[in-house]
C-alpha cells in the first residue's frame, strides 16, 4: 500500500508528465500555421538577432515593416555554416520564406541569402 503523501506526490508528477508534451507541441512551430503556397521573397537590413532555441530569429526591415523571421535551430544554424555571431544588426540579407497564417508579420524562412550564399534552413 502506498502511503497517502507519497500517492499524492506519484499523481501530481503523472500529470505533468502528461502535460508537458502538449505544452512543448504547442511552442513549437509547424508548417501548417504557414502559407506554403506562396513564397514570400524580402531583402532589408538586420535589426536584431537572437540565435536561441527552439529557433534562431532576426528582426529584418523590408517593405516598411519590421518583420520576424524563424531561422533554423542552432545546432542546424551551425551545421550550416552561420554559426553565432554570423548575422548582425545593419547586415543585408534576403529572406525565402513563408508567411505565418495569423501573424502576417512572421516568416518562416526556408532559405536565407547571406553575401551571395544562399542557406538553406530546413
Amino acid at each position: 500500500m502506498i502511503p497517502p503523501i507519497a500517492r499524492r506526490s506519484l499523481l501530481a508528477t503523472l500529470a505533468a508528465a502528461a502535460v508537458l508534451p502538449a505544452a512543448a507541441a504547442r511552442a513549437h512551430h509547424g508548417w501548417s500555421g504557414y502559407v506554403a503556397e506562396r513564397l514570400a521573397i524580402l531583402k532589408g537590413p538586420i535589426r536584431a538577432v537572437r540565435f536561441q532555441n527552439p529557433h534562431c530569429e532576426i528582426d529584418l526591415a523590408a517593405d516598411g515593416t519590421v518583420w520576424r523571421i524563424t531561422l533554423a535551430p542552432p545546432f542546424r544554424m551551425n551545421a550550416r555554416g552561420v554559426p553565432d555571431g554570423t548575422l548582425q544588426a545593419g547586415q543585408e540579407l534576403e529572406i525565402q520564406g513563408y508567411v505565418n497564417r495569423s501573424d502576417r508579420t512572421e516568416i518562416r524562412a526556408e532559405r536565407i541569402v547571406l553575401a551571395g550564399r544562399a542557406v538553406e534552413m530546413r
